[in-house]
């Protein structure tokens, strides 16, 4: 169990369970030069993302929020980074996930369900970037070592770990409670958000149902405007984006759809 603020439920560790699965993460990579990795979550009560962001330090960060649904990811430190590159990025992206799968180790199904890797990927794989954009790759991929999460199911944080074969099993466990220290330091003396979901349900759909943010044709008429003002010599650049939500009955074949 770790501390916390007041008003504020401490959380709770399954250091057992957690035990038993990093013992289980290292008796099966016994003699191998790779190591795997060990992955918990853990509910907590609804947070503020802007309030966590901002007590996050140092350059690994990541901010992602859609307020109008209660949808948020919140990152601080990477346990696996892994990059792809060319125009098939993408599927490169696919089977980086399908090789480093075997590695994963959680400690429950829920904590499986909430496992997140962050992407970015540029639009064009020949440019080379410049300025404020030099050094990004073409494609990566990211395991954060600490994520706060949440959506109409509820508030959680995600901690994963690299677990060494000669690592003390003990001494594993207690590097999870220093991390889940870290997120109780992180999500003090803030005001809970409203743990009421904005959309607390889904309609069931087909495989890949897609629900966009605004019809189709109203996306295709921006399009058409901003290429219009780059041909007036208005912009040099302009970025479109809507917001598009995926659906799928099960879990969500992550490598497999990067391959398509």
């Amino acid at each position: 169990m770790s501390s916390s603020a007041p008003d504020m439920k401490p959380i709770q560790l399954d250091r057992a369970r957690l035990r038993t699965t990093i013992e289980q993460a290292q008796s099966a990579f016994a003699g191998r030069d790779d190591d795997p990795i060990v992955i918990v979550s853990l509910g907590i009560e609804a947070f503020d993302p802007v309030h966590v962001f901002g007590r996050m330090d140092g350059s690994e960060r990541f901010f992602w929020f859609q307020p109008d649904r209660s949808r948020a990811l919140v990152a601080e430190g990477v346990t696996q980074c892994m990059e792809s590159a060319g125009e098939a990025r993408f599927e490169e992206a696919g089977d980086c996930l399908t090789e480093a799968a075997p590695r994963l180790f959680c400690t429950d199904e829920r904590t499986r369900a909430r496992l997140r890797w962050l992407a970015g990927f540029s639009f064009d794989a020949r440019h080379e970037a410049g300025g404020e954009w030099e050094g990004f790759p073409v494609g990566q991929l990211r395991l954060p070592a600490l994520l706060f999460q949440s959506d109409h199911q509820g508030s959680a944080v995600v901690l994963t770990r690299t677990v060494p074969s000669d690592a003390r099993p003990e001494d594993l466990v207690a590097e999870f409670e220093d991390q889940l220290e870290r997120v109780e330091v992180l999500r003090s003396q803030e005001d809970a958000l409203s743990s009421e979901p904005a959309n607390p349900s889904l309609d069931s759909g087909s495989e890949y149902a897609v629900q966009a943010d605004r019809p189709h044709a109203v996306y295709c008429e921006t399009v058409e405007q901003g290429l219009q003002a780059i041909a007036d010599g208005a912009f040099e650049k302009v970025v479109v984006a809507r917001s598009l939500e995926v659906r799928h009955p099960g879990r969500y074949p992550l490598a497999g759809f990067l391959r398509r």
